[in-house]
């Protein structure tokens, strides 16, 4: 039975006018049926500028901590010929995530309220990442199988029309997930993860009723 000790803390700090730095963290203990396991402090940073109305960039850097579920560890399941086994020995995966962005929202003209305009780039390295992996029988546990590098970008576009009535908006997420070996070379794509995901939705606004029309595009995961 696994059980977590989490201690957090936020604080923000006003640069100047136009900017916000923000100072976070987190410290964690954990322990299973008992026994001590892993502990971590994971801090963050991130600063926001707003250069002139409507614009506004971001830049963040954060150290991630990820515990075992107890799913991961405990799950001893059949679905057809799948089956998966338990690993009580899972350890906990870590992770340094880098993010810079930008959005801007441009003041309604005409027909048109508002329009919103965000793009980001951003990286996740990880350690000890836990994956489903299958063994020579075809038996599946979770285990600790890699280091890893997810990075990619995101574009996104929103706008209204007709003081609500009409909400257009679409989204688009390129993502280059691989597994590394220890000196930090590309060993092999990562699997069950998509490198192409977009989303469209169309929203219709009407004396307090909406509909919803939706798209939603994946491309082939590994």
């Amino acid at each position: 039975r696994p059980d977590a000790l989490p201690i957090y803390f936020l604080a923000q700090q006003q640069l100047s006018s136009t900017a916000i730095l923000t100072l976070g963290g987190r410290l964690e203990q954990y322990t299973v049926d008992g026994n001590f396991s892993d502990k971590t402090i994971s801090p963050q940073f991130a600063v926001n500028w707003r250069p002139i109305p409507g614009l506004a960039l971001r830049a963040n850097v954060g150290w991630g901590f990820r515990v075992p579920t107890i799913a991961e560890m405990f799950t001893r399941s059949q679905l057809s010929i799948f089956k998966v086994e338990p690993n009580p020995k899972l350890v906990s995966e870590t992770s340094l995530a880098y993010e810079t962005g930008t959005t801007w929202i441009m003041p309604g003209l005409g027909i048109l309220d508002q329009l919103k305009l965000d793009a980001a780039c951003f990286q996740n390295n990880y350690k000890n990442l836990i994956e489903p992996t299958p063994d020579t029988l075809g038996i599946i546990h979770f285990e600790n199988i890699t280091d890893a590098r997810i990075r990619g970008v995101e574009v996104g576009i929103t706008g209204s029309l007709l003081r609500q009535f009409i909400v257009l908006s679409s989204s688009y997420t390129y993502l280059d997930p691989v597994a590394l070996d220890k000196t930090g070379a590309v060993r092999d794509t990562l699997a069950y993860r998509y490198r192409h995901h977009w989303v469209s939705t169309l929203v219709l606004n009407l004396r307090g009723w909406s509909t919803t029309l939706e798209y939603p595009y994946a491309s082939r995961t590994a």
